[in-house]
């Protein structure tokens, strides 16, 4: 069971309140700085589950100012683990995003992300991967640019997958909208980031479900793979 800290009150530094569903685990603690400074630029409040991170790191999430709650979990991570930050924000936010630890989102996005939230149930929003190749800096989109990322809190959503990413809709079927607004994904930039998320889902899904059931990490790792790559600053300049 998780162990949660919750703050006595929220923070609503907005008409639309917008809260983000964290996971981070103590070998991820090096994006944590970045986070913070992402989710300020953002104005966005925060629920974490924090799985195997040590004191400091969960002294340092608890301090952010804006931090809503933290669940320490120790144990094995599996995707139902992310009902814990969702649960923490539904009742107070109007909308919630999944957002992971290595993510951050494209220069223009705060002012887009007001303008996009209508009364959508889910939004979809573009992927684009950090590459790095002879010592600079690129962007794929070779695995795939859209992804289920957020969601309205009029509706029940909750994790009953153990290595799905996306919760399931309880009222109704799930209709998605499409938004051009960007997350900028750095944890596939190095041939040793992308091994090591390899490894860990690996591991991770092997622990919760017997074997890993995607493909997606060896062609990533695969020598031979070469994605097509557009200079970073080039396209972050035409968002």
């Amino acid at each position: 069971m998780g162990n949660t800290w919750t703050k006595d009150s929220l923070h609503f530094g907005d008409a639309i309140r917008i809260g983000a569903a964290i996971c981070i685990c103590e070998e991820d603690s090096v994006y944590v700085d970045g986070l913070l400074s992402e989710l300020e630029r953002m104005r966005v409040d925060v629920a974490w589950l924090a799985n195997n991170c040590k004191l400091e790191t969960v002294d340092k999430l608890r301090a952010f100012p804006r931090t809503v709650s933290v669940t320490n979990f120790s144990g094995s991570f599996h995707n139902c683990l992310r009902n814990y930050p969702f649960e923490a924000l539904e009742n107070g936010y109007d909308w919630i995003i999944q957002w992971d630890a290595d993510e951050i989102w494209e220069p223009k996005a705060p002012r887009k992300l007001r303008n996009i939230l209508k009364n959508q149930q889910m939004i979809q929003v573009r992927m684009a991967h950090v590459w790095e190749q002879n010592g600079e800096k690129f962007i794929t989109l070779d695995m795939g640019d859209e992804k289920d990322r957020i969601y309205n809190t009029q509706y029940k959503w909750r994790y009953l997958q153990r290595v799905v990413a996306g919760p399931t809709n309880f009222d109704e079927d799930l209709r998605p909208s499409k938004a051009d607004i960007w997350i900028i994904h750095d944890g596939y930039s190095t041939p040793e980031k992308r091994q090591f998320h390899k490894e860990r889902w690996n591991r991770l899904h092997g622990q919760s479900v017997g074997r890993n059931p995607y493909g997606h990490w060896n062609r990533i790792t695969d020598h031979d793979f070469r994605p097509t790559l557009i200079p970073y600053d080039e396209f972050v300049s035409k968002l």
